[in-house]
């Protein structure tokens, strides 16, 4: 799957970097969340090509709107997980 022009790049430094510690379920959700909204992103940009109100830009719409309901679930699941993660850290001293 492709994520866009620099999308693998920032995958990677987000694998990489400071999510890299944090808990298996968060770092998880976070990823998932993320690829599903690079997903949504580059079918927006595929539709956005195309002449409005086309077969092709029509598609590609209903293809977006489907992607980004799917990725709503997985956003609001990476946010309850970093939110319930910062609300058990202790504060900084």
């Amino acid at each position: 799957m492709r994520y866009g022009r620099h999308g693998g790049s920032r995958l990677r430094a987000i694998r990489d970097g400071s999510i890299a510690i944090l808990r298996d379920e968060i770092r998880e959700a976070i990823l998932e969340a993320y690829v599903a909204i690079g997903a949504a992103n580059l079918v927006v940009d595929a539709a956005s090509r195309h002449p409005m109100n086309s077969t092709p830009w029509a598609a590609g719409v209903n293809d977006a709107q489907r992607r980004i309901a799917e990725a709503q679930p997985k956003i609001e699941r990476a946010r309850e997980e970093l939110l319930k993660f910062l609300a058990a850290e202790p504060p900084a001293a």
